[in-house]
């Protein structure tokens, strides 16, 4: 294989469309048309609006990706309509040049945005923390926002 399972940069490579869902009892099959599912093999990994997700098929124009019950409660994954668009990236191969920061693609919560405002060239961000998750997060710490 030539990426690491589950390792990502954080930088967006493309947008998707949801094309399919369908429950199952072991969760929800997510069928997404993307540009780059020509490029996708079975069992490769990759970051659904931030999650990281298995590829369970593929063919030229879209990969599908089955998602876990617990994905779904703890992400915006379980939001999802057909027709919903989707931020897409492929999980880093290990011979790639690094752009962005080590991301898992694992999420622990989503949150709500409180506060963004410009400040000069960059934008000043609040996120609510959840109670549950503020012993672990650092001051200064790097946090992945879809």
């Amino acid at each position: 294989m030539n990426w690491w399972s589950g390792m990502f940069t954080g930088l967006i490579e493309s947008i998707g469309t949801v094309e399919r869902l369908e429950d199952a009892p072991a969760g929800r099959r997510i069928r997404v048309r993307a540009d780059v599912s020509r490029d996708l093999q079975m069992g490769e990994s990759i970051a659904v609006s931030g999650v990281c997700l298995t590829v369970v098929a593929t063919d030229a124009v879209a990969f599908a990706a089955d998602v876990s019950p617990e994905t779904l409660r703890v992400t915006t994954l379980g939001t999802l309509s057909v027709g919903s668009r989707v931020n897409l990236e492929r999980s880093l191969r290990a011979d790639a040049r690094l752009g962005g920061h080590f991301v898992l693609g694992h999420v622990d919560a989503p949150t709500r945005v409180t506060g963004f405002e410009p400040q000069g060239d960059s934008w000043w961000l609040e996120l609510e923390l959840p109670g549950a998750l503020a012993a672990w997060v650092v001051q200064k710490g790097s946090i992945a926002v879809d």
